[in-house]
This record gives C-alpha cells, structure tokens and sequence, in this order.
C-alpha cells in the first residue's frame, strides 16, 4: 500500500526479500533469543480467536449493564405493567362512573396520573413503564461518575467482577437509553394531557413543571456527546458545559414525583457524587511544580515529576489536567504513561484537536516549566492488561498513549505486547517512536498515512528501533495485517511477504 520501509536499528535485509519480510534466520535467532533470555512457554494456538469475536467483545465491555438491564430494570419495569394495569387493590385500576367506554375500570389516583379512556391508558402504561425501567439507570449516571471511587475499588477484590476501569461505557450506554426514555416519557404524558384538555399541568403543577424542564435539557446533556455529526462541529468545551446540565435535570426530578419517592432515589446518589468531586478536588487534585512543556508539530508534550502522593498503581491510566494560565476553570482528561528514562516521571501527549488544546499550543513558542495541577490518575479499559501474558493493542492516532503506557510498564516483565497503530502525523509518530520501550520479542506494525516523509536515521542510530518494529506507509489493510503478524507469532518464521501487496 504505497511503500514501506524496515524501522530496523541496522537496516539489513535477507537479499531478495521483500520490505515487509523478516528473514527465517532473523526470525530463529530472535525466537532462540527469547526462550533463552525468557523461557518462553509454548505458542498458543488460539490467539487468532479473540479477533474472530471482536463485536461480540465490544458489546461484552458493558455486560455489567445488561446484567442491571435483566435483573433490575425489567423486573421493576414489568412491575410499573402490573400495577399500572391491573386492578385495585394490587394495580390502579377502579371501577368509576367517569370511565369511558370500553373501559369498566380506569386509573385516576391523582390528577396528574390520571387515564379514563383507552388511549390515555396506554400512554400512562408507556410513560410509566419507561420511568421505572430507567430508575436503576438514573442512579448509575451519577455513580458512575464517581472516578475516584470507582478508581479506589478497581485495586480491591471488587475489581474482579465489577469493571470499574470501564464505567465510563457504561455511564454512556446508559445515558443514551435514558436519553430516549425521558423524551419517551414526556411525550407520553403530554399527549395524555392534551387529550384531556389539560395542558395546563404543563405549569400549574410542579410535576409538569419539573418534568418540562428535565425533557427540555435532555437532548442538550445527551446529543452532544451522543451523535458524531454533533461532536464534530461543537467544541468540546461547549458540549461539557452542556453536559453539566445534568445536575439541573436531576435536580428538576427531585420534586418530579414526590409520592414515588424519587428524591431519595436520586439523593443518594447525586451526594455521592458531590463528595466524590469534592474528596477528588481537595485531596486527589495537586499542584505539579516540576514541569516541562514542549511545543510539537501536532500538539503539546509535558513531562512532569509524580507529585507525593501521585501513583497509578497500574499499567494505564489517564488524568485530569488543569493548566492555569490557560484557563483556571476547566479540566481535560489525557492518557498517561510512565517516562521511559526519567524515574518517577509521568509524560502526556496532547493532540492540538480543539480550543482549549490550540490555546495550550500558541502559548508554547518555547518551552516552558510553569506549574499545572493533575488529578488522578484514575483507571482506563488498559488496566486489564495485566491479565494477560500475551497482548496484542491496536490504536489510531492519539489512542497509541494507553497502548504506550502498557509497553512502558510492562517492557521488562515476560508479557509479549504486539501493536499495529495507525497514525497520520508525523510529529506523532516520530515522538513515540522516540519515548516508547517497543518490545524486541514481539511485532510492532505502525501504518503512516501522513504526505511527510518520516526522519528515522537518528533513531536507528541511536538503536532505539528493535528489529521488529515496521513501519508501514498507506492506508493500511487491517485484516491482513492482523492475520499476518498472528501467522508469524505462531509459526516463529515472521512475517510473510505477501505482506507488502
């Protein structure tokens, strides 16, 4: 796919092989190499098999919530049916003289919930069922958000059957169920209302007031981080401050339904997430002192020494970033990883993508070592990493930092990491390729997709590009790819030449 070229520290070929191919003698003296250094165990024979199940894998990454979804929400979704439906005294249908026909029965215990005709009725039993099937939901939007402690249980026993590392899927899988219920919900009762001449409960009354309001700043909360047509055209700034309307919604259903006992079910929950923010900005949050900010092609790099307190105690996380001189008020979440050569030493890459990030660039016109604060580090989907002793991490673009995170942490264990990065700037590419520990015992495919020309002479004088690290340059053919280094891990021989067609 237009060319590639060997990232090898001697730059030596096997004479009529192709660019893409490690010789068999390369690859023996490597594979020899490795068992002797780490006593290696046996090639596996089903590696290629978490590729073939990758869909059903992304979906699995949120098999806690449809756990919640079965167990939780639909029994108490079905007992919202039941009760709705059925007869006094386990449901609220009563026989009334006000019933219209063909109705013997209808449900009125108040004058906001109130259906005497059939098709007020149904929209009663939708509005209703869909507010008992999210109340499970309503209380995990907050606690999910609750990063120091999900960060906390991470590294407890708890970890190993709640994937705390990874409630931020969660937290969005759920927020865009809810999403759609709230304005489900509302359409529902408003059209109810409108067929019984009562609109008016739209502000004369605080359930329809706070229910007005909560549907109102729905879709500014959801669609935002929701819709990629969106995301792309409103900076990230703008869609957070959006997102922060959260609060007012779940404030406004506080006083939504006071019989249901709502408020103490979103109390609860919207407390412990107040004082998760508050223990997080007050003792988790510190002033880094020793800084070093760096202008790139693409964007900023910082390294900074890890504040007392600072540790991540695992192989991957990110940060919340506060730059002062930038904007005092905002936070920005970044992956971390360990330096490569300075000891105690944290290192982010932030890609010049939006406002905040531009603004952080155009200060840099040299580097500087003003202070910052980070928060953190909490836990990313990476920290499962550990439980694996052979890794194969795939990335585009920015997404390499977690994946190089877990090369760093682990170069000097007996994990085998392979890695195929896909990436378009230079800058980006010749950075990690100078600050990443590339492991010599496994593959490392990067595809280039940039118009300028890599400069890899000093790295590869340096020795600083193992043998088996490729440098791939063109769009890149995934598939193959995947299927090749997979072919070469097993059969020791590396990788094929059909490779480079």
């Amino acid at each position: 796919n237009g060319g590639a070229e060997w990232a090898a520290a001697s730059g030596r070929q096997r004479p009529g092989a192709g660019p893409l191919e490690l010789s068999a003698k390369a690859a023996a003296r490597a594979e020899g190499e490795r068992r002797r250094r780490r006593g290696a165990p046996k090639l596996c024979r089903d590696c290629a098999a978490p590729l073939a199940s990758f869909p059903r894998r992304a979906w699995q990454r949120v098999s806690s919530l449809r756990y919640l979804l079965a167990f939780v929400c639909l029994p108490v979704a079905l007992f919202a049916a039941v009760t709705t439906l059925a007869r006094a005294p386990i449901g609220l249908m009563d026989r009334r003289e006000d019933c219209v026909a063909p109705l013997t029965h209808c449900a009125c215990p108040r004058e906001t919930v109130c259906a005497l005709d059939l098709p007020s009725l149904l929209l009663l039993g939708v509005a209703r069922v869909g507010a008992y099937f999210d109340y499970a939901l309503y209380m995990l939007l907050f606690v999910s958000k609750c990063n120091h402690l999900a960060t906390f249980f991470e590294r407890t026993f708890w970890g190993t059957f709640v994937p705390f590392h990874d409630l931020h899927e969660v937290h969005t899988a759920a927020g865009a169920i809810v999403g759609v219920e709230c304005l489900v919900h509302s359409a529902c009762h408003t059209a109810r209302w409108a067929l019984q001449g009562r609109l008016d409960l739209l502000y004369s009354h605080v359930t329809g007031r706070s229910g007005a309001i909560a549907a109102l700043v729905t879709p500014l909360i959801v669609w935002p981080m929701l819709f990629p047509s969106i995301k792309r055209r409103v900076a990230f700034e703008w869609r957070k401050a959006a997102h922060m309307l959260s609060v007012v919604w779940c404030a406004a259903l506080l006083f939504h339904a006071p019989t249901q006992h709502i408020a103490k079910l979103l109390g609860a929950p919207l407390l412990l997430y107040a004082l998760d923010y508050l223990y997080g900005i007050t003792f988790r949050t510190y002033r880094v002192k020793n800084t070093l900010f760096t202008r790139l092609e693409c964007g900023t790099e910082l390294v900074f020494e890890n504040p007392e307190g600072f540790t991540s105690h695992g192989s991957a996380g990110y940060i919340l970033l506060n730059i002062p001189w930038v904007n005092r008020f905002q936070f920005h979440a970044f992956s971390l990883f360990p330096h490569p050569t300075l000891p105690n030493h944290s290192a982010v890459c932030i890609l010049r993508a939006g406002d905040w990030t531009t603004a952080l660039w155009r200060e840099l016109d040299r580097p500087t070592t003003r202070p910052c604060f980070v928060s953190g580090p909490f836990a990313s989907s990476y920290a499962t990493a550990m439980h694996f002793d052979k890794l194969f991490l795939v990335a585009t673009g920015i997404g390499i930092t977690p994946a190089l995170s877990v090369i760093n942490h682990y170069h000097d264990t007996d994990r085998y990491i392979n890695l195929v990065w896909s990436c378009r700037e230079r800058s980006l590419v010749e950075f990690y390729l100078r600050v990443g520990r590339f492991d010599p015992y496994a593959w490392t495919v990067i595809s280039y997709t940039g118009k300028e020309p890599l400069r890899l002479d000093a790295l590869r004088r340096a020795g600083k590009l193992p043998p088996t690290l490729l440098v791939v340059t063109g769009r890149p053919d995934f598939e193959k790819i995947f299927k090749n280094v997979v072919a070469g891990i097993e059969t020791g021989e590396g990788l094929p030449a059909r490779m480079r067609e």
